[in-house]
């Protein structure tokens, strides 16, 4: 244990501890240190895949219902009625209307990807997952 009297006695020994360990603790432990990319968050690179990749179809839909249930349910909705938590702040369409239907998978997947007023952008969503989304919306029109 340090004598306190000896940190004591040269406020530059305590302040040449106090950096010595700061850095040492700063120090990476292996090779070059380099600026964090969107890619590094969802593993594409390392798994060899584009973020537009097809992917696994049978995986479409399971993935389609976590980012709903995640990320667009919070505007509109479980099924889609724009009755979500946010929807009153954000005025999100009711999903489920009849003229929706005029509206197709294509003008949907675009809405998706490009974002539309409140609604952001949604670039990197393969695209058998925009498939099965845009088929849970169509489903939630029918309920």
């Amino acid at each position: 244990m340090l004598c306190t009297s000896w940190l004591k006695k040269s406020p530059l020994r305590a302040a040449v501890l106090v950096a010595v360990l700061m850095q040492s603790g700063c120090e990476p432990a292996r090779g070059e240190v380099r600026e964090w990319t969107k890619e590094d968050h969802d593993g594409a690179k390392t798994r060899g895949q584009t973020p537009q990749s097809t992917g696994n179809k049978d995986a479409a839909p399971g993935l389609a219902n976590t980012l709903w249930t995640k990320t667009c349910s919070t505007c509109h909705g479980a099924t889609g009625r724009g009755d979500g938590p946010f929807a009153p702040s954000t005025g999100m369409p009711d999903l489920t209307r009849p003229d929706l239907a005029k509206l197709t998978d294509d003008d949907l997947k675009k809405v998706i990807r490009e974002g539309r007023n409140a609604m952001p952008a949604n670039p990197d969503i393969p695209e058998t997952v925009l498939d099965a989304l845009v088929k849970r919306i169509r489903a939630g029109a029918q309920r």
